[in-house]
């Protein structure tokens, strides 16, 4: 598995970064799930993002660079 895998604990999903893709490869953090994919995550109006499954606030993490980057 490439360094920009990762497996979503709550749909159970293996996420990879597209080798053409023109958007930048995110993953989020939620204290209660771990590591989660973008289609967890419910987006708000003022830039609050939550986990679906348990409803607590996370975290967005960028692949930019070759490591993962905190936004």
């Amino acid at each position: 598995m490439a360094k920009s895998d990762f497996i979503c604990k709550n749909c159970g999903k293996v996420k990879s970064e597209r080798f053409f893709s023109f958007s930048t490869f995110h993953k989020y953090t939620c204290p209660n799930c771990k590591t989660i994919c973008q289609d967890c995550v419910k987006r708000g109006f003022f830039g609050g993002t939550t986990c679906l499954k348990c409803g607590s606030k996370v975290i967005r993490y960028s692949w930019t660079g070759g490591k993962w980057v905190k936004d």
